[in-house]
């Protein structure tokens, strides 16, 4: 009888020992949040995990990018207007009807504006990189699969280059060449304001289409994410329950391995 006491004591002990352990392994999961995984989930975890790491990159590119067609097209903004005053002044220059003074000061005027632009396709970048200067093309990369990249190319503008073709129109000789200089100058800046024009569809285009690759990107890294957190992440309030009936079971199993231990040594003090 004793050793029937003793073989029920043992596997008791066993199951308390099982209960034990679980209640460590889901205290240890409650404390991570995550839950141990098969090497096939944790494969798909990682491919997965860089998949959403990756974006992050994407992501980055896009908002730079745009920062930097942002700022240029303010830049081209305040361009246009500045030329639009300056064709102002090749009119009035052209017509001659000012006196000799009045044509000096519009003149002073045509050419500080000039320098203006200048000034402004010199110093709109952002971390050195210019779109309107130099005619500077950037390349962006805007997509990726984790393997293969997609590139999109925002092409800038040079208005250094466009800008010198009026400032070497020669306005210091007589009246005669400063009109038709002024007349040129009309000329030279239509064209240019047309392709300032041009410049700021090319950038909104640009933006336009780096806005659905960053919406892509988003969706991307935002799927992976949601399925690796389906995978490893535990369900807290199940586990909780597990937790709460694991410990009732471990009471009653204390309960009654003690109860058997105590039979036990009753039977032997008889025997003794």
């Amino acid at each position: 009888m004793n050793n029937n006491i003793s073989s029920l004591y043992n596997t008791l002990q066993d199951g308390v020992n099982d209960v034990q352990s679980r209640i460590a392994k889901t205290s240890n999961e409650l404390a991570s949040g995550k839950q141990p995984l098969s090497k096939q989930d944790a494969s798909v975890v990682a491919r997965l995990s860089n998949t959403a790491l990756s974006q992050s990159g994407i992501k980055a590119n896009i908002t730079n990018a745009n920062n930097l067609i942002d700022v240029s097209q303010t830049g081209l903004s305040s361009v246009a207007t500045i030329l639009t005053e300056m064709k102002g002044l090749a009119v009035q220059i052209s017509d001659g009807l000012s006196n000799e003074a009045d044509q000096a000061s519009l003149l002073r005027t045509f050419r500080q504006l000039s320098s203006q632009v200048d000034g402004i396709a010199a110093t709109t970048n952002i971390n050195g990189n210019n779109l309107l200067s130099g005619g500077q093309s950037i390349s962006v990369v805007s997509a990726t699969d984790g393997s293969n990249n997609q590139t999109t190319t925002i092409q800038g503008i040079d208005i250094p280059s466009l800008q010198a073709q009026i400032n070497d129109l020669p306005f210091d000789g007589g009246s005669d060449q400063i009109k038709q200089s002024a007349t040129t100058a009309i000329t030279l800046l239509n064209q240019f304001i047309s392709n300032i024009s041009s410049a700021q569809s090319s950038l909104t285009a640009a933006k336009d289409s780096l806005d659905v690759s960053l919406s892509t990107s988003n969706d991307v890294a935002l799927k992976a994410q949601k399925t690796v957190d389906q995978i490893q992440n535990v369900d807290i309030t199940a586990l909780q329950m597990q937790l709460q009936q694991l410990n009732n079971q471990q009471t009653l199993d204390f309960q009654v391995t003690s109860q058997l231990r105590s039979m036990a040594s009753s039977i032997l003090s008889i025997f003794r």
